[in-house]
């Protein structure tokens, strides 16, 4: 029987999830209309279950998962593990991480605490787990966000302290070769570099429903988010004198026709440090790679349209024009509102929607 690979989004929000008392549509609780549609009420699970980005992928045999490859584990995120759906209750292979923000591996500690409760309760078979965790991540990352530092140990990662749970796999040689790496005999990963944080990557994953690398063409998924440039993007600096250019050259051949891309768009307007969809002057936006890269399907990660809000003359939109803003070149706006302007400035009919939490891809 073809392997299957269900792709879970376990969060798709921005570093500060809600603020209390703002009035934004990205934090205002949605007002359902008198006969809300299906849409209406996914936007409301959306807002309550609201978690940091992060996804996994599940490789499915005859309707039993045999693998799992979690990324990110930000806060909300174990929450989200619950949800009924293919990564409900599995076994994790392992975690790849793109960057050391906190709401990307805030939730590390827990992840592990948890998972070594389980082993120790019999909750999985012999074997069926693997301990300590595999964390995938680039060199820096680890060091200096994650575990322990041999050159600096006083000013080592956050979880240093329980890295014992944890067994570290260097991306870094990976990445700057942009070269695939096997996490299981039907899936490799290339981890991309990113300029975000200091040893930030993306990633790409090819997978092959024949279970083989030999047999039949791969579903290519590309997780970019948290993503302020690629290296040839704008002058690099972590990664600086690595030549990227998403719009040509090796990085473009391989991330045209995508099955899937879940890509980050912080805001919709130029702002500092993450992408948006229009481009700056010397860069380029979402819309620049949807354009270039052709997905079969995109979904858009992280957006709180929060640099938005903030207009030329220096004032913020708030209050009742922040609530009710359908405008995304002035403000942040709701699932709904945003999916229209998508659609409407994409010139070719594109499927493309905002990534919500428990959404699930299958593939194969």
């Amino acid at each position: 029987m073809p392997l299957k690979l269900h792709v879970v989004v376990h969060g798709a929000g921005p570093a500060f999830i809600r603020e209390p008392g703002c009035p934004c549509a990205r934090c205002a609780e949605p007002q359902l209309p008198e006969h809300p549609s299906p849409q209406d009420m996914a936007d409301l699970l959306a807002w309550v279950r609201q978690a940091h980005t992060a996804a996994s992928l599940v490789i499915e045999q005859d309707g039993v998962a045999i693998d799992h490859t979690l990324i990110d584990i930000g806060m909300g995120v174990m929450n989200n593990l619950a949800l009924p759906t293919p990564a409900h209750n599995q076994p994790i292979s392992r975690l790849l991480v793109t960057h050391g923000h906190l709401d990307h591996i805030a939730g590390l500690d827990g992840l592990t605490h948890s998972l070594e409760k389980a082993r120790q309760a019999g909750d999985f078979a012999a074997g069926e787990q693997p301990w300590p965790l595999p964390v995938f991540t680039t060199r820096h990352t680890w060091q200096n966000y994650i575990g322990p530092n041999p050159d600096n140990p006083a000013k080592g990662g956050f979880m240093r302290w329980s890295h014992e749970r944890m067994q570290f796999e260097d991306l870094t040689d990976a990445a700057l070769s942009l070269s695939a790496v096997e996490l299981h005999p039907a899936l490799l990963v290339t981890p991309i570099p990113a300029e975000h944080l200091a040893g930030s990557v993306n990633y790409l994953f090819e997978f092959w429903p024949s279970g083989s690398q030999t047999q039949g063409d791969p579903i290519r998924v590309a997780c970019c988010w948290d993503l302020h440039h690629f290296p040839a993007g704008q002058p690099g600096n972590f990664w600086k004198g690595v030549e990227l250019d998403p719009l040509s050259g090796a990085l473009a051949e391989k991330m045209r026709d995508l099955s899937l891309l879940l890509i980050e768009m912080t805001h919709w307007r130029p702002g500092p440090g993450h992408i948006s969809f229009e481009g700056e002057p010397d860069g380029y936006g979402v819309r620049d790679l949807i354009t270039a890269w052709q997905p079969e399907a995109t979904r858009i990660m992280h957006y709180s349209g929060w640099n938005d809000r903030h207009l030329p003359d220096g004032t913020w939109t708030r209050g009742e024009a922040a609530t009710r803003n359908v405008n995304p070149a002035t403000g942040p706006v709701s699932d709904h509102h945003l999916r229209r302007a998508l659609h409407a400035a994409l010139d070719a009919p594109s499927n493309i929607d905002i990534a919500q939490p428990a959404m699930t891809l299958t593939f194969g």
